[in-house]
């Protein structure tokens, strides 16, 4: 696995910006399940599709660049574990909005970004009707075992980040806040 020993500021401001659209989507996500607030519908739908593309770029700059080093010396099992929460952080945030698409669009629900059709939905006499039933059955149940499964990935990442600064006292923190020893 190829490290990089520099946190750059793009990779922070991807980081950043991922992982909020990440919180904010789990948030509202659970929010209009538990609640059945469906007005909430178009502007998760349209923020998936906005976070897609911004993790593509992510996950490009990621595999392009390489892991960064870690910001201290760690066992192996600590080292397998951030191995498998990164990938299963990166595998995650992409399946989650590719199920909500398949979820929605093949429902005949629609995917609209802010108001344009990425898919037309198809409704008759008020009622969706599906292109593909078994494709949004799949997509809905993929899509809400993914968002419980990403939410504890999440709590597990954010664990680490808080066990990294308070317990092993090492940078790893700062330098994602852009606050590191030799950082700006």
């Amino acid at each position: 696995m190829h490290h990089n020993a520099t946190l750059t500021n793009t990779s922070r401001w991807l980081h950043w910006a991922v992982a909020i659209g990440i919180l904010l989507l789990l948030c509202t996500g659970f929010y209009m399940a538990t609640f059945e607030v469906w007005s909430l519908y178009d502007w998760h739908k349209t923020l998936g599709v906005l976070l897609l593309l911004l993790l593509a770029a992510r996950a490009v700059y990621r595999l392009r660049r390489g892991w960064l080093t870690p910001a201290g010396r760690y066992s192996r099992f600590e080292q397998a574990a951030a191995r498998w929460v990164h990938w299963a952080l990166l595998l995650g945030v992409f399946l989650l909005p590719i199920t909500g698409l398949m979820y929605s669009g093949a429902g005949g629900f629609g995917v609209p970004v802010f108001g344009w059709e990425l898919i037309p939905s198809n409704y008759i006499e008020g009622e969706p009707v599906a292109y593909n039933a078994a494709l949004s059955n799949f997509g809905d149940q993929a899509h809400e075992i993914l968002g419980w499964l990403l939410a504890v990935i999440v709590g597990l990442h954010m664990l680490g980040a808080l066990k990294h600064h308070f317990l092993d006292k090492d940078d790893t923190l700062k330098r994602m806040l852009g606050r590191a020893r030799g950082q700006d």
